[in-house]
């Protein structure tokens, strides 16, 4: 697919040092085995105000400013586990609020465009980890909780032999990414010491109006949590960046199923078991691109979550929270995680 236009790229050993911290602890929650799950997790998803214009002529409804409640969240950390022929995975999300003496000290000063900022909103930090057959990936996203809106998304790849580590500073006018790679030697160091640094610019495409908000997938964890769905048939749609261009998801709620579960529950009363057959919410996701002058069909039904394409959201009706993802992983197939454990707040 190809890039938005107006896209800047510099390289070099030197630069600005990254001031988020980099040397991250584990998660408590990821002890459950998962499978089939590739840790691939794309980028970015947004939730934004469309106008008319941006209407792709198939019907589809326009993408609205997202007004979200964060009351509603009902968990802090969740993990997953499953398994299907000699594929395992394991992963888990934790979600906390950022207090803005840490976020003045993790968020980058972009070389271009006017940052994105917290304003008076709570920010979340949602930190997924995962790791499958020789793949070990760690996904950070800050985001604003009334709106969904990306400040920065960090990734980590710690996969022997491949190295690297991305930060995405989202500003009014694109993204501004930095890459690192380690030089020879460098393997162990922090990532912030890494020397083999490039940068780019990612310019927002002419149909971006500037008002939308750019944010990224695993902020749909947090947005299918917390948003009210009425009947069948409703339907919100949010601005995503990945595959090289801008993308509009589409998160459609087709009604509730039954689901077999069985996992821990921990809160304030202890720890309890939680087994049998629970009521879901059945949301599916699909996208196209924003601009489908710059990626045709290319991008239509693009977006995955851990490695599943088309992936379906199963969220618990009393609780709130995914007790699965189902979708297509491209090795295996058609394939449903379940949860393993659930943490409340």
């Amino acid at each position: 697919m190809a890039k938005a236009a107006h896209n800047t790229k510099t390289t070099g050993s030197g630069g600005p040092a990254l001031i988020f911290p980099l040397i991250f602890p584990p998660i408590s929650s990821l002890t459950f085995p998962l499978l089939f799950l590739l840790p691939a997790l794309v980028a970015c998803a947004a939730c934004s105000v469309v106008s008319p214009a941006w209407a792709n002529g198939a019907g589809e409804p326009e993408v609205t400013r997202l007004v979200l409640d964060e009351a509603r969240l009902r968990w802090s950390a969740l993990s997953f586990k499953g398994n299907k022929l000699l594929v395992s995975v394991v992963a888990g999300a934790d979600l906390r609020k950022v207090p803005r003496a840490e976020l003045s000290g993790t968020l980058v000063e972009p070389a271009r465009g006017r940052p994105v900022q917290a304003g008076d909103d709570t920010v979340f930090l949602i930190d997924f980890h995962s790791r499958s057959l020789r793949k070990h990936l760690r996904n950070r996203l800050w985001f604003r909780a009334g709106d969904g809106a990306a400040l920065q998304r960090s990734r980590l790849e710690l996969t022997r032999g491949e190295e690297r580590y991305k930060q995405f500073r989202y500003t009014e006018e694109g993204i501004f990414i930095i890459r690192r790679k380690p030089a020879g030697g460098e393997v162990e160091r922090p990532p912030a010491s890494w020397s083999r640094i490039s940068k780019e610019f990612v310019s927002y495409p002419p149909t971006f109006a500037g008002e939308q908000a750019v944010s990224d997938p695993l902020a749909l964890f947090y947005v299918a949590s917390v948003r009210e769905f009425a009947a069948p048939g409703d339907t919100l749609q949010l601005l995503a960046y990945f595959d090289d261009a801008l993308q509009v998801i589409t998160l459609r709620y087709e009604g509730e199923e039954r689901v077999d579960a069985d996992f821990e529950l921990q809160g304030r009363g202890g720890v309890h078991r939680i087994k049998g057959q629970r009521t879901v919410l059945r949301l599916v996701l699909s996208s196209r691109p924003l601009d489908q002058g710059l990626a045709g069909e290319r991008g239509r039904d693009g977006v995955t979550l851990a490695g599943l394409r088309r992936p379906v959201l199963l969220i618990d009706r009393q609780w709130r929270f995914p007790l699965a993802l189902r979708g297509r992983h491209k090795v295996v197939g058609k394939v449903d995680v379940r949860l393993g454990k659930a943490v409340l707040k």
